[in-house]
Formats: C-alpha cells, structure tokens, sequence
C-alpha cells in the first residue's frame, strides 16, 4: 500500500505457523482470488469496456447513479505520452540497484528536510505522542512514513483520481482487476464525502491518496478518524493522517517494544551467509552471534531471545541487516526492500534525536 501496496478490506490478520515463520503474512482480502486478479486479466480491451465494467462493478456494489455520472462517466483516455504508467518510472528507478541501501537512506533524509521535521513536530509532537501511545506504534516511524510519502503533505499527487485509476487499469492488464476494483473503491469514498474536499479528486497514477498516500482500499478499511467521528480526513488534517498511518501498522501487527533490525557485520564473506539468507532462515539474535555476526553499533537493549532473520540486499559484500517482526510489517506498507530498510534506519537517528526518553524501550 505503499502501504498501500496491498489492498487490505478484512483481516484474520497474519495466519502465522511461527513468530513470522515458514509461513510469512497473509492478509485476507476481498480478493480471494487476488492472484487471479493478477494472472488473469478481465477480457476487456478497449478503454470504454474497462470503464463499462468499472460502472457494473460499481453500481453492483452499491454506488448510486448520481456518483457514478457525476465522477466516472466523464473519465477519458489520457493522451498517448502522458500514460499513467509513464510516473512508474521513478519510484522503479529509485528501487533499481543503483542505489545502495545507504544511498537510499540519504535520498529519503533529503526529502524529509531537517525544516519540514521541525515544523511537522512545532505543530504535531503533543497529538503525535498521544497516537503513537493509542496505537502502540513509536511516533519516528510515523513521522518518517509521513515524510517519505509526502512530505507531510506538501508532494501529493496531482492526477485526476478516477482518470488516474481507470486509465492504468486500462494499461496494466496484468493488474486490471486490480485498479479497476481501486477505482470502485474510489467511488466509494466519494459517495460518503459530504462535502467532497478538491484534495479528495487528485491522486497519483496509482492511486496514493492524500497526506499518507493511502490507496482507496487501504483507507475504507484502515482510515480513522483522530476525533472518533466523522469520515477520517486523510487530505488537509494531519492528526486523521497520523492516526491512520499508525492504525495501519497497528493491525498488521506492529510490536511496540521490538526494533526493525539492526545493521550487522559478518565474519566473513562466505557463501553460507548468502545461503542463510536466501533461505530466510530465522533464528535468534543469540544464535546469530554465536556465528560470529556482530552488530555494527551494539544497541543499548536488544533481546537476543527474539527471532530474526540475515538480510543481504546486496550479497555478501554489501551492507548485512539482521531483521525482526516489525521490518515484515514495514514492507506490508511498501513491499520496497530499499525503503523498507531506509525507513527503519532513518526511524532510528529520529528516535535518537527527538524521542530520547523512548529510546531504551524500543531497542
């Protein structure tokens, strides 16, 4: 779903053999089929057959004529050079190995300005701490989140959301199905808007909605409202978006007291570290140290009893990662590698720097 990258509309939430295991999270959606929704592309080819069947799915569940016509029928092909699918081309470029994990850290800390941070947190911190305390979910890794989507808000897409949604079902055949039932969800929302803000009609090609940039599925069914009533506002009211993105890592089964991962040094670059990682194999941290891996800076409190697994994004010879619980609930927001890793790091330095009295419980 980015977070967003999963469409989430019910939960059994993790259907876990171990503590993330040989079986890893399976997220029950509305698609019980969803990998047919991936593999086996609606029949439709033309423009106006998506967007015909995108009025039937609608209007079978449940949106009214008026929402339709007033938001879906107007909706036209986008013009040869500007396809949706065109705006891919940065996100895949940045999760290209071109940029190390380092790189990417940095390339996020840039757009998170030290001034954005500053006047986030001036104007934030005290409803910030009271969520982070509601849900459970240290309040770094929501600023990071916030900041990395959209810059608390500032960079949010500008593409029409309907026209933006329906024309990349249109040109992702692989995933129709699946924007074309974004789309739907779209709908949806706008049927229960009153009234609807202008911020609530603009989105990226994809979907990304708002100050958290949440895809119309995610935020039917994890959006709440900071206040407790209302339809949650994820566009103009930071505390909704707040209270959202940590809701969001709460369900799929945040862990308060437990860190990401932590940076490691390994003995040696020999194959069986590449192996173990392939495998995925997990462990406890103790047992991890007992092979010789070591922490590049040895954490002030860390439960070696936990179970975690070696990441190598690189190979061997690249920087080596030993990753907890929480990295798994990080790339259920985006399944990125790069930025899953680059949000935990980042998360680190500001719970350091701004949250230092929290700092002994979470590592």
């Amino acid at each position: 779903m980015k977070k967003k990258s999963i469409i989430v509309l019910s939960f059994s939430l993790f259907c876990m053999a171990s503590v993330f295991g040989t079986t890893k999270y399976f997220v029950q959606t509305k698609f019980a089929n969803q990998k047919d929704a991936v593999d086996k592309p609606m029949v439709e080819e033309s423009f106006s057959d998506v967007l015909a069947a995108i009025t039937l799915q609608a209007k079978k569940e449940g949106v009214s004529e008026t929402v339709i016509k007033k938001y879906l029928t107007t909706v036209k092909p986008f013009p040869e050079e500007k396809s949706a699918l065109t705006s891919k081309m940065s996100r895949a470029e940045i999760e290209s190995h071109k940029f190390s994990i380092p790189d990417f850290r940095e390339l996020i800390a840039d757009r998170i300005s030290k001034k954005t941070v500053d006047e986030f947190l001036s104007n934030n911190k005290k409803n910030l701490l009271l969520i982070s305390k509601k849900y459970q979910v240290p309040p770094q890794y929501i600023l990071v989140m916030l900041g990395l989507e959209s810059e608390f808000g500032r960079n949010v897409g500008k593409k029409p959301l309907l026209q933006a949604l329906v024309n990349t079902a249109y040109e992702d055949k692989e995933r129709r199905n699946y924007f074309s039932q974004l789309a739907v969800d779209a709908l949806k929302i706008l049927e229960k808007s009153h009234p609807v803000l202008p911020q609530q009609l603009k989105s990226t090609f994809d979907g990304g909605m708002g100050i958290p940039q949440f895809e119309p599925s995610t935020y039917l069914e994890l959006a709440v409202s900071f206040a407790g009533n209302g339809q949650p506002n994820i566009w103009t009211n930071m505390n909704d978006a707040m209270a959202s993105t940590a809701n969001f890592l709460h369900q799929l089964g945040w862990r308060e007291n437990e860190s990401w991962g932590y940076p490691v040094l390994l003995p040696n670059d020999s194959d069986q570290w590449v192996q173990l990682a392939k495998e995925q194999k997990e462990q406890s941290i103790a047992d991890w140290l007992k092979l010789g891996i070591k922490f590049k800076v040895t954490p002030e409190k860390v439960d070696n009893t936990l179970k975690a697994e070696l990441l190598l994004p690189y190979g061997v010879k690249g920087p080596a990662f030993l990753v907890l619980h929480n990295y798994h609930v990080l790339k259920l927001w985006n399944a990125s590698t790069n930025e899953s890793v680059a949000t935990g790091l980042l998360a680190d330095e500001y719970e350091k720097d701004l949250f230092p009295t929290k700092r002994a419980a979470h590592q």
